[in-house]
């Protein structure tokens, strides 16, 4: 599989979503349905994880595909944190937030697993409001 999901932590509290090469919408959803199984496993509060670093390809209507998924995700979480291997990711990101106005989801960028991870912690210290189950 192209997507893989697991924990990222052994609290069980950020789920991380690995891409690797070139990978569908069936496969980007499907992933989305193992995220929400790991939730219920594991504690309220969840974070995300996307790494992008490994996936230089998006599916066909990318922009509006990750704006559906945002509006119908099963998932609860509070923040999520984006790794990618090029810049134009970063600036796809960049168009993206702008066109969709992302402000109710907290979606920031990181160079490595152990600074997203860092980044959330951050962002759990200075924030004690977060979505739950």
């Amino acid at each position: 599989m192209t997507i893989t999901v697991r924990w990222a932590d052994d609290a069980h509290t950020i789920i991380y979503y690995e891409y690797v090469g070139k990978w569908t919408w069936e496969e980007y959803y499907r992933a989305g349905d193992e995220a929400v199984a790991l939730a219920q496993t594991g504690n309220q509060r969840v974070s995300v994880i996307g790494d992008f670093r490994k996936s230089a390809f998006l599916p066909d209507a990318a922009l509006s595909g990750f704006r559906r998924s945002l509006q119908t995700t099963r998932l609860e979480f509070d923040i999520v944190v984006l790794m990618f291997g090029s810049e134009f990711m970063q600036r796809l990101l960049d168009i993206f937030s702008r066109l969709y106005n992302v402000q109710k989801i907290k979606i920031l960028t990181a160079h490595s697993l152990e600074e997203a991870i860092d980044t959330i912690n951050a962002h759990r210290t200075n924030n004690s409001s977060t979505k739950s189950f």
